[in-house]
This record gives C-alpha cells, structure tokens and sequence, in this order.
C-alpha cells in the first residue's frame, strides 16, 4: 500500500494533512467489449460495437418469476436485432491478468506540537493528545486530531494559516467545501 498526501501548516504550528492511501491489487482480468468484433446477420443487419455499445441490438429479459434470481432480477435472454429480430451475440474480449491500483482509505487530520502556556490552553487540547512535554511555565501538546472537512473548515477560520495570502486560505476552503462526505476522518 501506497500513501500520498498534502500537508499544510496552520499558524499554531500544527499541520493540517490530506492522505489517499492506494493499494496494487492483482485481477484475474475481465470480459470487455472487443471493438474489432463485427457481424452481419441473416437479413444482412450489420452490427458492431460503439464505444460500449451496440445500438443496433436491443437486450431481452425473462419476466418469468422460476427463471429470476433471489434479488427477483430478470433473467438476461440475450441481443437480439432491432430490425429482424434474430439473436446476436456481440464479440468480447478476455482483458487478461494484470496489477490494478485501487483508491483506499481517504483521511483528514491535524497533527503537530501546540505550544501552550497556561493549564486552560492544554485542557483543551488534551482530547487530541498522544503526550505532553512540559517545561518550566511552558508545555507542548502533541496532538492527532482526525477532522471531517466540516470541523477542517472551522480549524482553519479558528487558527488560520503560518502563511499565505487570504485568496489562498479561501480557495483550501473551498477545496474542503466540495470534499463531501466521502473523505473518511483520520
């Protein structure tokens, strides 16, 4: 598996990080349309394929309940001509073995260290802590914070960017605005 991510700095010296995890996955290969295949029928319709269609063919279905799936899916009888009639069964090709990437887990958080001066400034970082390092009138928090684009929004309008211009900090929110809800949180 494979990750590839964007890290941005927010002016409390934490980051704000964008993670895709990708994983290499073998297929035994599949069945796609051929588009070299051709045919002529009986009554001399010709029929080939366009892109992934055959326009020239209609799909038939038994509506009979004894032929349908358990999901009561119809049965497929098959392509039959538009014009004649006749059954046609259109060309495909095997697409053979090979490494497919796949996207995985998609992530959003925040991590870094929080430079905190007063017991209050801690407290409210506490929940997102991993450890605290303390100094004599001064502490770091370390923190993971898994966001949804949501709560990135607000992180941001909250604390800002180390820099950046404001054109900048409105097109990242942006960006977040239209993630939806696909993105996972950390």
């Amino acid at each position: 598996m494979s990750t590839h991510g964007s890290r941005l700095k927010l002016a409390d010296g934490t980051e704000l990080v964008f993670e895709r995890h990708f994983e290499k996955i073998w297929s035994c290969g599949h069945s796609e349309p051929d588009p070299d295949w051709s045919f002529t029928d009986t009554a001399g319709h010709q029929h080939a394929w366009e892109g992934s269609l055959h326009p020239t063919l209609e799909e038939r279905w038994e509506d009979d309940p004894y032929w349908q799936d358990e999901d009561d899916t119809p049965y497929l009888l098959g392509y039959f001509c538009k014009e004649c009639g006749e059954k046609v069964t259109p060309g495909k090709k095997w697409s053979g073995e090979e490494f497919v990437t796949i996207e995985g887990i998609r992530s959003l958080y925040r991590e870094g260290g929080v430079y905190c001066k007063t017991r209050e400034e801690i407290e409210d970082l506490e929940q997102w802590s991993t450890h605290v390092s303390y100094g004599v009138n001064w502490a770091v928090v370390h923190i993971y914070q898994p966001l949804t684009p949501q709560s990135a929004i607000s992180l941001i309008e909250a604390i800002g960017f180390k820099k950046g211009p404001v054109p900048w900090k409105a097109s990242v929110i942006a960006m977040l605005r239209e993630m939806g809800p696909e993105w996972g949180t950390g």
